[in-house]
């Protein structure tokens, strides 16, 4: 039976994988993936970046799940929740930005232009405040 890693040491039955992101030809985004002596150079669009991300991301917090689901299961997307979170402005225009850490240690810093800062924190107070009820059968 394979162990699973959970405490973001080195497993030592997985390849060195490194990810990178840098300006390519036309001034498009690439990643490079370099695993063991190997570069894998992958141009994507901004709507596989997003789906590459957010499986990176699943991937992350099922890795650090003390009951992860059986084997086979597809994760299609999940709930993140937050481990950590911090409120701040941006130091390069001053924007309100909101830090949250999810499980595996992946910072996301959110930035927002100020209205929409106070109606996102004035819509989380709210539904923080509410009793969640569960939908009844129909």
């Amino acid at each position: 039976m394979q162990r699973r890693q959970t405490d973001g040491g080195p497993n030592p039955n997985t390849p060195a994988i490194t990810f990178n992101v840098e300006i390519g030809p036309n001034s498009n985004p690439l990643m490079r993936v370099r695993i063991r002596d190997k570069d894998f150079p992958l141009e994507l669009s901004a709507s596989q970046a997003s789906q590459l991300g957010r499986a990176l991301l699943a991937i992350s917090a099922v890795c650090n799940n003390a009951s992860p689901p059986p084997e086979g299961t597809r994760i299609e997307n999940c709930h993140f929740p937050v481990v950590k979170w911090a409120t701040g402005h941006s130091n390069s225009n001053g924007l309100p930005i909101l830090l949250v850490e999810v499980p595996g240690g992946a910072e996301l810093i959110l930035q927002f232009d100020p209205q929409t800062a106070q109606a996102c924190g004035a819509s989380l107070a709210g539904t923080a405040a509410k009793k969640h009820e569960p939908a009844q059968p129909t």
